[in-house]
């Protein structure tokens, strides 16, 4: 009776124990690249599991591109943990978010573990939320995100992580919206990031990037041929219920007018077009910023100044003192010709 009783108790703590995160692997053998067929994912890197189960609370690595690369396009059922596109030595992986809503309850990664890595992601539409953890680009590799349309949601997004590192933005449309949202909050929460890596970010068209701060301070260069920048910054009563406080940076920016002089602020921010807005007055760090050759424009005769209205201190192009000067010369040499003329006909 007694080892009845404790077989009955041991196969109800199997079923009652909860399943342990796995680890899938993109390998398409289904067919029809769609990301949320569980056909297309295995076990094994090699294609040699197979899956019986749902993704949620799993890690789902993509080390495949072109033809068998993943598309999700699709609204998921389940939640996986982790997203990570190429993560072994000369992998190349491609993801490209076409529709739905999607909830990464952990992190999204582009370029992992190796340097020989290439990771590409691709966002034309849908939503996609990473909003208990952070957003990776070109974390050891290569990544390459090109951003059309959709949305991502996220704590903080990083692009050229380390110093073996590269990523390269091309955004033409859709939005990022970087929050505070993780409890276990980093002191770069809420941050669009340029980490040690070579990184350019490059915005046009309708693209819009709102995030709480700014981090130049490692390196990297956001060009703005148009688009969108708000920097909202975050204050004490801003932070969520349930965010550790204590873990929260409450700095708009990571630099300094004083590192700027040092030239310790690696970043820059190439400023052609668009509109580039911060919350509150920081004219005065930006017009350093602009001294210090951070912040440039390449538009010939104009400058990039830093004002201050109504709440808000904005990038402004201006003309240079040289092509301003030139104007007013023509303008006098203008009114001149004209009055001549008008003297000659009376």
């Amino acid at each position: 009776m007694k080892k009845r009783s404790l077989f009955i108790v041991l196969v109800m703590t199997v079923a009652m124990a909860p399943a342990f995160a796995a680890t899938y692997y993109w390998t398409n053998a289904a067919g029809g690249n769609d990301f949320s067929v569980l056909g297309n994912w295995n076990t094994k890197a090699d294609g040699s599991g197979s899956i019986a189960a749902d993704l949620a609370d799993d890690t789902l690595v993509i080390n495949k591109s072109g033809a068998a690369n993943a598309v999700l396009s699709g609204t998921l059922a389940n939640n996986p943990a982790n997203v990570q596109v190429a993560t072994t030595d000369n992998a190349t992986g491609e993801l490209i978010i076409s529709g739905g809503t999607h909830n990464i309850t952990n992190t999204l990664r582009a370029a992992i573990s190796k340097t020989t890595t290439t990771g590409y992601v691709t966002i034309s539409g849908g939503t996609i939320n990473v909003l208990n953890s952070y957003t990776t680009f070109g974390d050891t590799g290569a990544a390459f995100v090109a951003m059309s349309g959709g949305i991502l949601n996220t704590d903080r997004v990083t692009f050229g992580q380390t110093a073996t590192s590269a990523c390269t933005l091309d955004m033409t449309g859709g939005t990022m919206n970087i929050t505070i949202s993780d409890a276990t909050a980093a002191a770069t929460s809420g941050a669009l990031r340029m980490g040690l890596g070579n990184t350019q970010l490059n915005l046009s068209g309708s693209a819009q990037i709102n995030a709480q701060k700014l981090s130049l301070l490692q390196g990297g260069s956001l060009n703005m041929n148009g688009g969108t920048v708000n920097i909202l910054g975050i204050t004490p009563n801003g932070i969520p219920a349930g965010i550790d406080y204590s873990l929260v940076d409450l700095n708009t920016f990571d630099f300094t007018a004083d590192s700027l002089a040092l030239g310790q602020v690696l970043g820059k921010i190439q400023f052609n077009a668009g509109q580039f807005l911060v919350a509150g007055d920081y004219s005065t760090l930006l017009d350093a910023a602009i001294a210090s050759g951070n912040i440039y424009t390449s538009v010939a005769g104009k400058s990039v100044d830093a004002q201050y209205a109504d709440g808000y201190t904005s990038l402004v192009l201006v003309p240079e003192p040289a092509t301003l000067m030139l104007l007013t010369l023509g303008g006098v040499i203008l009114r001149r010709q004209k009055a001549r003329n008008y003297t000659q006909r009376v």
